[in-house]
């Protein structure tokens, strides 16, 4: 039995990548108080976040790549579990994200020149991890390699793994949670930026996984990809239902999951 899962699991990592199965704020303003259970919070305006992200940045406008990502990892090794405030500028106060998120983020936001530098300095780690990962069948080192190294291709693929094993189990849930991380980090490239052209595939990826996870057949399925295809992944309130014709998507197209109490968080 541990041989056959092993196999599924090789099959499914060779697959990962391309198969189918916000910047935080940096205001002085006064913030909202943190979630009570938080016992990590570090505000946006710490002096050690603050440099990484000053840091980052200035290094990134000079040229200097290398030292933007450094900046920016210093801050996902250094402090883990801990969240910032952020939304602010959009009059979203009481909004907290984590370190890692945030700072990885903005490696994509940067740009291509900083995301190649982030590929260059951290994916023979990443990659190494998720080897690790899979070799021992560990879905919570598969979870490590993305919350450390999400920008990278290796981090990448473990969210699209930890997807097709969710789906494996039947845990919609679960998938749709890792397919949301995914494409949060992939818009927060810009827009016009050669980055957000290099990840095409991955939204694709994403994309078909998201379709598989939400449709109530094989034939909704083609239906429901199609559509997914054509909505902006920033409008998250667009309805999945619409379109014309036989590629239009049905209410019976769309498989109706329980989301977990107080989702999101």
């Amino acid at each position: 039995m541990m041989r056959g899962m092993r196999a599924r699991v090789l099959l499914l990592v060779a697959f990962a990548s391309v198969a189918p199965a916000a910047v935080a704020g940096e205001g002085g303003a006064r913030r909202a108080d943190p979630p009570l259970e938080n016992v990590s919070y570090v505000p946006a305006d710490d002096p050690i976040v603050r440099r990484a992200f000053q840091t980052a940045g200035d290094a990134a406008a000079a040229g200097d790549a290398v030292k933007a990502v450094r900046a920016l990892q210093g801050v996902v090794d250094a402090a883990p579990s801990a969240v910032v405030a952020v939304g602010e500028d959009a009059g979203q106060g009481g909004a907290f994200e984590g370190v890692r998120v945030v700072a990885h983020h903005r490696v994509f936001f940067l740009g291509a020149a900083v995301a190649a530098a982030y590929e260059a300095e951290y994916g023979a780690r990443a990659a190494e991890l998720l080897d690790r990962a899979v070799a021992r069948l560990d879905r919570s080192a598969l979870a490590e390699a993305f919350d450390r190294y999400a920008p990278t291709e290796a981090g990448r693929r473990a969210a699209l793994l930890l997807t097709d094993l969710a789906l494996e189990r039947g845990d919609v849930d679960e998938a749709l949670g890792w397919l949301d991380r995914l494409e949060d980090l992939l818009v927060a490239a810009p827009p016009d930026d050669a980055l957000t052209q290099a990840l095409a595939r991955w939204r694709d990826a994403r994309v078909a996984r998201e379709a598989r996870a939400r449709a109530s057949s094989p034939a909704a399925e083609a239906r429901l990809r199609a559509r997914l295809a054509t909505l902006d992944p920033l409008a998250r309130g667009s309805s999945l239902v619409g379109g014309s014709g036989d590629a239009a998507v049905r209410p019976a197209d769309v498989r109706r999951t329980p989301r977990p109490v107080g989702w999101p968080t």
